[in-house]
């Protein structure tokens, strides 16, 4: 009968603040005292609450006749109604209120963030009318390349299964020089004039491309712009339209500008400005001699197309597979077409499969945050369920239907979830920026495409989830409140579930079970990511990384030649060589550790080949002199590239140990000779020490050096050795390229470092999120914990008071209330062990040097979990040993 103490404690209360008030609480206490002595004894919990109700409110029938006129006015008053009455309630339990909007807000903003993220890649259609008709074609050839020649694409154009196809070159970098601005580095997409009519796309400013501006060859110097391109050099004027820039030194004419984040048929690059066909060997000016628009055998396009009315994606396939069988020109053709749908195919198809994998990734974990955050919340609705429920108990006591005490309980975690809604949106747009600044260019997702969080997708889906959180784990605690027995409620006994003799396993246990498990996922996974990272970082990797600069620049997109170019490249090494703290310079065609590079078919002497295509493929790069000792690479034997190595001398090449040791195992490979590189064969002067070449993760694998002196290939790399501070050396660079010709942008510097870490990118930031993400439920888990014990010691006061006063001594109280909570700590790091034996699996690939079930990383995240768990567990346990006995033994 607590119910009936807290009520005459209340009148107490009360009759002590209002002195106004006494005769009419003395009134109420009798009545109340009557009605215990009458109903304790015949155990009518119910007719004792009409009984009080009939004290309260005047009498049982005026309180139901109240119901049943509220029952009939209009829902929206209803709504008001319900609304005002949440709003007085949070008014009295703010803390709580915000804990559960600031969960939700964590929760609902790390999943809109994300989706925001990867909804290019995983979702969003192409920004073009009617997207579902639209398809992307690749003609596949036997290296699994997926472009297209132009003649190709003109005999695909003229299927009856499409009504309409357009050819694309994307991601084409070009120099461009605005007035009397520096040259820059800008991303061009090279296509036919009907691309912007296929997609439907309507301009910005001005005019789009049409067929008219892509008929004759060279003859169409006109360009489209983006949205951000024409606000950032040009200010957003009107006045742009109809001005000139130059691309790689020619004058083209800006006609329009694209609506804002027109990104087209696919996310993979950020374009800023569009070129018509015609214009393509302006674009790359070094395809001038391969011919590009005439030859079928030089593939390098893209292709979109719409199907036509009642074709389908095997009718279409099928037809331009014929095609292309037919066309027995110059080459071998595609071995076979692909047709995808273009929503399946916004990023390339070499990237696809990773970027899809990793997006699924990140879903999945900030799938589990949520979860993570829906257990709190259910938790701390739970918490304020059970002490509600005897005010439940009442109202239903007093003729409340249960639709009536859903309904009040549904409003209040609509206005919770909106509010949480909020707050994620805002959430979301912090996170999204994070990741855009700590992403790097090559990041296997395309953030530059991410979906802005205030579009309306990613709205709708953070108020979805929001509501879908609130209203799930709020209606399930209100149903079991509302299906309670009501003596029970009146009681205030909780249902359990009962485990073991004497062990009362209740939802709010689960809750925090869950909460714990799903934090160890997360430790376990953050502990793999930064082992991982911990073991590249100490790798040997064949150079020395510290103190080393790298940055681009291409020559070719200013019109120089082999001779111009050999001139240009050494004035910059004489000139980086001769700058104060600068040790040492050197030029790459590639620089160390990038996911990219040459390979060559090369043969070995002494090793016979039965037909061509047995000769190995090795990879190769082209260095000037120096370059060794720039980065740091010991030369095991022979001598290192010269200045005397030119191309009217005998041509000369490092290797590797690991293509010494492959090709002349126990020989000296000083004075062998390669072929297939240079005729005539080329002469092995000298063996360096293995290093990474394309990827941390390979394994030590043959490595040819060419001298750039004697072979000629552009863009380059320059490298610079200097302990000077890194905007230093980048400003010397700058410099160095400018004053030789200002026209010659410099892109890409970093630091070896910086290099390196772009290398492990997908994986840093995994780990980051992960860590944060730890962090979070490690509080939170730490936080539902200490509540949950906090209690169990206040439930169980008067037990407290009893062993105290037969003599408990506190620690022995303090192990009693410490064994439930180090049980339930227990089970959640075992459902945590077993959650992250499944789930690490799918990390395999982001993981160097550490597997997936690793035995420290997963002890590491459990003595964690049960340290923060047995801490906040005692600390609320120790409530239970200052308890003074005479007072607990008076609360029932």
């Amino acid at each position: 009968m607590s119910w009936l103490h807290e009520l005459r404690d209340r009148i107490r209360a009360s009759r002590e603040r209002d002195a106004d008030e006494r005769e009419m609480a003395e009134e109420m206490t009798f009545h109340l005292e009557e009605a215990e002595k009458t109903y304790r004894a015949q155990g009518h919990e119910a007719a004792a609450a009409r009984r009080l109700a009939r004290l309260h409110f005047g009498s049982v029938d005026r309180f139901q006749e109240e119901a049943r006129s509220e029952s009939r006015a209009p829902w929206l008053e209803q709504f008001v109604e319900d609304v005002r009455y949440a709003f007085r309630t949070f008014s009295r339990q703010k803390v709580w209120a915000f804990s559960i909007v600031l969960v939700l807000a964590l929760g609902v903003g790390a999943n809109t963030a994300v989706f925001s993220l990867v909804d290019a890649v995983l979702f969003r259609p192409p920004d073009a009318v009617r997207p579902q008709e639209l398809v992307r074609i690749y003609g596949v050839d036997e290296e699994d390349e997926s472009s297209t020649s132009y003649p190709l694409f003109l005999d695909f154009k003229r299927a009856r299964g499409l009504s309409e196809a357009a050819a694309i070159q994307a991601g084409t970098p070009v120099t461009v020089v605005n007035g009397s601005a520096p040259a820059e580095r800008r991303i061009s997409t090279i296509v036919t004039g009907n691309y912007f009519t296929l997609l439907g796309t309507k301009p910005l400013v001005g005019r789009l491309l049409s067929a008219q501006d892509d008929v004759s060859k060279g003859a169409h110097a006109v360009a489209v712009v983006s949205y951000n391109y024409w606000r950032e050099a040009f200010a957003g004027e009107a006045s742009a339209i109809g001005g000139t820039i130059r691309v790689n030194g020619t004058p083209f004419t800006i006609i329009g500008v694209t609506p804002r984040g027109f990104k087209g048929e696919s996310f993979d690059h950020d374009t800023e400005i569009w070129l018509p066909m015609a214009m393509i060997e302006v674009a790359v000016p070094d395809w001038i001699e391969l011919e590009p628009l005439e030859r079928y055998g030089f593939s390098f396009l893209d292709i979109v197309a719409r199907l036509r009315p009642g074709t389908s994606l095997e009718q279409a396939q099928a037809e331009l597979n014929s095609i292309a069988i037919a066309a027995d020109r110059e080459a071998s053709p595609p071995r076979e077409v692909k047709v995808l749908p273009a929503g399946a195919a916004t990023i390339g198809l070499e990237q696809a499969p990773a970027a899809t994998r990793l997006s699924w990734i990140l879903l999945g974990v900030v799938g589990m945050v949520l979860l993570l955050a829906c257990a709190d919340v259910a938790a701390l609705l739970l918490a304020r369920a059970e002490p509600r429920s005897r005010e439940l108990g009442v109202r239903v006591a007093l003729g409340a239907t249960r639709g009536r005490l859903i309904r009040q309980l549904l409003s209040e975690s609509l206005i919770l979830a909106l509010c949480g809604a909020a707050g994620g949106i805002m959430v979301a747009e912090l996170l999204r920026r994070g990741a855009l600044k700590i992403a790097p260019e090559n990041f296997l997702i395309p953030m530059a495409s991410a979906t802005p969080v205030l579009d309306a997708r990613v709205l709708g889906l953070a108020a979805l989830t929001s509501i879908a959180c609130a209203l799930f784990f709020g209606v399930a605690p209100a149903l079991a409140a509302t299906r309670m027995a009501l003596p029970n409620v009146l009681r205030g006994q909780v249902a359990g579930l009962r485990v073991f003799r004497g062990l009362r396993f209740t939802a709010r246990d689960g809750l925090v079970v869950l909460q714990l498990g799903l934090c160890l996922i997360f430790l376990a996974g953050a502990a793999l990511l930064g082992r991982s990272i911990r073991h590249a970082s100490a790798l040997d990797l064949g150079f020395d990384r510290e103190n080393l600069f790298i940055a681009r620049f291409d020559l070719r997109r200013n019109g120089y030649d082999r001779a111009r170019s050999e001139i240009f490249y050494r004035q910059l090494l004489e000139r980086l060589r001769s700058e104060a703290g600068v040790s040492a310079a050197a030029l790459a065609f590639h620089p160390t550790v990038r996911n990219s590079g040459l390979r060559n078919s090369t043969s070995f002497e002494g090793h016979v080949y039965a037909t061509p295509e047995a000769i190995p493929s090795n990879d190769l790069n082209l260095v000037t002199p120096g370059y060794l000792q720039t980065v740091g690479t010991r030369l095991l034997a022979g001598r290192d590239f010269t200045d005397a190595d030119t191309r009217n001398g005998t041509p000369a090449v490092l290797v590797s140990k690991a293509l010494a040791d492959k090709y002349w195992a126990g020989q000296n490979p000083i004075g062998k000779h390669i072929g297939n590189i240079t005729d005539p064969a080329a002469e092995i002067v000298g063996v360096f020490a293995n290093a990474k070449y394309r990827t941390l993760r390979e394994e030590p694998h043959p490595l040819v050096l060419m001298s750039l002196w004697q072979n000629h290939i552009t863009p380059m790399s320059v490298l610079v050795r200097s302990d000077l501070e890194p905007a230093v050396v980048q400003q010397l660079i700058v410099r160095a390229v400018g004053g030789l010709d200002p026209n010659v942008p410099v892109f890409a510097t970093s630091t070896m470092e910086e290099s390196l870490a772009e290398a492990f990118a997908q994986e840093r930031l995994l780990g980051i999120l992960l860590a944060a993400f730890s962090v979070l439920a490690l509080t939170l888990s730490a936080a539902g914990l200490f509540a949950l014990v906090s209690y169990i010691v206040k439930s169980r006061t008067r037990e407290w008071g009893i062993r105290i006063a037969i003599g408990a001594r506190p620690e022995e109280i303090t192990w009693l209330v410490q064994r439930r909570g180090a049980g339930i700590a227990i089970a959640g790091v075992a459902l945590g062990l077993v959650g992250a034996l499944i789930l690490t699996r799918y990390l395999q690939t982001l993981l160097f040097g550490v597997q997936p079930n690793d035995p420290i990383s997963f002890a590491l995240a459990a003595l964690i979990l049960l340290g923060v768990s047995l801490v906040a567990g005692y600390l609320a346990a120790r409530a239970a040993t200052r308890t003074d006995a005479m007072t607990a033994l008076r609360t029932e």
